[in-house]
């Protein structure tokens, strides 16, 4: 959790809003940024947001000008309301797997010649990925060849299953 050494307020836009700092030129920032009386002051010792908020209430910071005043309730209320949401459990993220009906669609309306570069560049990618994941898998394929005496005809990988799926459909291009 971030913490600073300054804290106060400034009006912006007509409103006083609640600043934090962890530098004295901030005021400069403020003022270059169009806000008007500002008030900062430095903090006992580096403090959250939330300490920071209860601290200049405790020392009485707004001195009896209820716009500060309000200022600071305001964003102790909103610090507590975003305390509270991040408490809760976020939503899982939809995952992103791959639709091959909605691939097949797409390709369906592409341009003849432009779907047979996909489709080349496809095969490719799959016969890259292929021939690395053996690349890999070099001494393991070793010793199941020893143990097993598989033909070439009865292997099943990724490429295979395309070329067949390619072969059987009657796609409309």
């Amino acid at each position: 959790m971030s913490t600073y050494t300054h804290a106060g307020v400034s009006r912006r836009n007509g409103n006083f809003k609640v600043r934090f700092s962890n530098r004295d030129s901030y005021v400069d920032a403020l003022t270059k940024a169009g806000d008007t009386d500002i008030d900062m002051i430095p903090l006992r010792e580096p403090m959250t947001k939330e300490e920071a908020i209860d601290y200049l209430i405790g020392i009485d910071f707004p001195n009896g000008n209820d716009e500060v005043m309000d200022a600071l309730e305001d964003a102790r209320v909103r610090r507590a309301d975003r305390a509270a949401t991040a408490d809760k459990p976020r939503k899982p993220r939809k995952s992103r797997t791959v639709d091959p009906m909605g691939i097949r669609n797409q390709l369906a309306r592409l341009d003849p010649e432009v779907r047979g570069a996909l489709l080349e560049d496809l095969l490719a990618q799959h016969l890259a990925n292929d021939f690395a994941a053996a690349a890999e898998d070099t001494e393991t394929e070793a010793d199941d060849a020893e143990e097993s005496e598989e033909s070439e005809e009865d292997v099943d990988t990724p490429t295979t299953h395309v070329l067949a799926e390619l072969e059987d459909e009657e796609a409309p291009f």
